[in-house]
């Protein structure tokens, strides 16, 4: 699907499936993010959601979840980490009182480049964010759901068809899709239940980024 979407269309109807349900969100500022907790809201939940520096998206995401007339709850996050990812749980759990559902959407994109170009910093963020900041938070999650809670980890294609130029990238959407296997074996126990969502839509990010670059680049490997 295409990240774009026009919420108002009337093609999305209400059923009222998650009335008085508290819905954590990473990175939901724009594209995926915002489609997911504007989707939500519509069905009833309260949304809480994380964003870095896009202050002005998260404004616009915000506003369309209160139109929704959802009460919503926006969190700046500096840097991911263990302290940090207790630290948006603690608030969400003031705010709400509860948490039912945890989406982890935030990820490092990385910019499409070969592999001898890629940078320390950029390889770091992209480890960090899509795979260590995942395990953080589920970890800190985790212990506030409950039965019948549930943790939702966005993939994108190139767990399966891993793009040229993406390495790493790659590297971290088949990492998460391991890593949510095994948790979803020790959370059973709980009673919470653990997927994942391999995501079938182009976001903002990457159709910018493949008008920039030959055709070459962009393809998907058979």
């Amino acid at each position: 699907m295409d990240s774009s979407f026009d919420y108002n269309n009337g093609l999305c109807k209400r059923a009222g499936k998650l009335q008085s349900y508290a819905v954590l969100i990473t990175g939901a500022d724009s594209g995926l993010g915002r489609a997911i907790a504007v989707a939500y809201a519509r069905e009833g939940a309260n949304i809480a959601f994380t964003y870095m520096k896009e202050y002005t998206d998260a404004a616009v995401t915000a506003d369309l979840i209160r139109g929704t007339g959802a009460s919503v709850f926006a969190l700046q996050m500096d840097k991911a980490g263990h302290h940090a990812c207790e630290n948006v749980i603690r608030q969400v759990v003031e705010t709400f009182g509860h948490i039912d559902i945890f989406i982890n959407n935030a990820a490092h994109p990385q910019t499409y480049r070969e592999l001898e170009e890629l940078a320390d910093d950029e390889l770091e963020d992209t480890l960090k964010t899509n795979i260590a900041g995942t395990i953080e938070f589920c970890c800190a999650v985790l212990k506030h759901l409950p039965p019948g809670g549930s943790i939702i980890n966005t993939t994108s294609i190139d767990v399966v068809k891993p793009s040229n130029g993406l390495p790493p990238y790659a590297a971290t959407n088949a990492a998460l899709a391991n890593l949510t296997a095994a948790l979803a074996k020790d959370a059973i126990g709980r009673g919470v239940k653990v997927k994942i969502k391999p995501a079938d839509f182009r976001p903002n990010y990457k159709e910018t980024q493949s008008r920039s670059l030959p055709v070459s680049r962009t393809s998907v490997s058979p």
